[in-house]
């Protein structure tokens, strides 16, 4: 097993599909067999990741505070793939609708904006 910094390698990585497509950012994450407030006692074994959480924190990160769990999307740690530039999935039928936000976005400000609506020429 690979041990791996959270902070570094995981948090606000890009997550992506089988096939590169985007859907969405590692927001948070599910760690096993840690209690809150106990420090964790010399020769443990390290905490396990169980589950990347990603979902509609964009609010959150502007305004500040933490999105409610209830708004998290959980991936389980056992379809990831890979982790590198991004974290890429391994394939599964698990839908995503992670990227509402950008969508509601695009329909609703970007649209709205002179040349907004087509790719730069």
């Amino acid at each position: 097993m690979t041990a791996l910094d959270a902070r570094l390698h995981l948090l606000d990585r890009q997550l992506v599909d089988d096939d590169d497509n985007p859907i969405g950012i590692v927001d948070d994450l599910e760690i096993d067999e840690v209690e809150f407030d106990r420090d964790i006692d010399a020769g443990t074994p390290a905490p396990q990741v169980s589950a990347l959480l990603t979902g509609q924190v964009v609010a959150t990160r502007i305004l500040g505070g933490e999105p409610p769990r209830s708004q998290l999307q959980e991936i389980p740690w056992t379809l990831v793939a890979a982790v590198g530039v991004t974290v890429k999935l391994k394939p599964t039928e698990m839908s995503f609708d992670v990227q509402w936000v950008e969508r509601w976005l695009r329909e609703h400000v970007v649209a709205h904006i002179p040349g907004g609506r087509h790719a730069a020429e």
